[in-house]
């Protein structure tokens, strides 16, 4: 899992500033940003999970108390007892970082090239983060580079690892940031990593994602 927190976008963004049934993929959770409306669509025929996965809703904001989690998103079998039990296998959320207001293109474009340059830097400091709040060892964090890089989103590709009641697997994570309204929203999608078409999916399910989170956001009369 890899959590973006006020210390890390907060950071870049100074940077920048200064250089279950048919037809469930329609329905969305809204979420206010910074006083905006945002649809977020679900994703990869993932249901909201939020109220029911306690124990995990707990640990995401006990990782990042800056950031605001909006919603958990999970399969529609999950339940707190099988998460106690077996882990979670594929999860998504969403979240926003308090400390972020709203930004201008010329920003959001200046932080997708620190973000580029930095990423793996970020990544060493969040694991650190998550590890000195909540105990949990992500492993040694890699990223896979990103993979959505357009002017209203911005996607990276991680490898980490996750305790489970079995031990520690390993997780293929898309890190994705939206553009919309001149509000950001972070977008994170993990499955369990197995082989290489776990990674695959998660970079294909993270994109069609973005695109319906952006489709959801346009302006009455754009086409």
């Amino acid at each position: 899992m890899f959590i973006f927190t006020a210390f890390t976008l907060t950071s870049v963004f100074a940077d920048a500033q200064e250089s279950e049934k048919d037809g469930e993929a329609e329905k969305a959770v809204e979420v206010k940003v910074k006083g905006q409306s945002i649809k977020v669509p679900y994703p990869a025929g993932l249901l909201p999970k939020k109220k029911v996965l306690k124990s995990f809703t707990a640990f995401i904001e006990k990782s990042a108390p800056t950031n605001t989690l909006h919603e958990v998103f999970a399969t529609p079998e999950a339940t707190e007892k099988s998460f106690l039990e077996k882990g979670i296998t594929i999860n998504a959320d969403v979240q926003t970082v308090n400390a972020v207001g709203p930004v201008d293109q010329a920003t959001f474009n200046q932080v997708k090239v620190i973000l580029g340059k930095q990423f793996g830097q970020i990544l060493k400091q969040a694991a650190k983060e998550i590890k000195d709040r909540t105990g949990a060892d992500l492993g040694t964090n890699s990223t896979g580079g990103k993979f959505v890089d357009e002017d209203n989103r911005f996607a990276f590709l991680i490898f980490s690892k996750m305790d489970t009641p079995d031990g520690q697997i390993e997780r293929a994570s898309a890190s994705c940031l939206c553009f919309l309204h001149n509000r950001l929203i972070l977008c994170n999608l993990h499955k369990n990593k197995e082989s290489d078409e776990d990674v695959k999916w998660v970079k294909a399910e993270a994109r069609k994602w973005m695109e319906a989170i952006c489709e959801a956001n346009k302006p009455v009369g754009d086409n």
